[in-house]
């Protein structure tokens, strides 16, 4: 599994980084699939946030904190 990292060194410049994840098998019950498992990520807090469709798109901001953010349905267009 691979993900996208956006980041910003302390010039302020942008990067953009494809991360690759380690994955072991996790071994499931007899008639279960496997599940391929990566290591955990620490975190501090998760939320959950549904947006409705907008009419227009919200003005261009910084992330207000380090975030993983994970679409289940739809799109974003994210620059840096």
């Amino acid at each position: 599994m691979d993900y996208l990292r956006i980041w910003a060194d302390a010039d302020g410049e942008s990067h953009f980084e494809e991360v690759t994840l380690d994955r072991v098998v996790n071994p499931a019950e007899r008639g279960v699939a496997e599940l391929w498992v990566s290591p955990g990520v620490d975190v501090s807090r998760v939320q959950f946030l549904t947006v409705q469709a907008l009419d227009q798109a919200p003005a261009p901001h910084n992330a207000p904190r380090r975030q993983f953010v994970v679409f289940l349905d739809g799109w974003v267009r994210i620059t840096a």
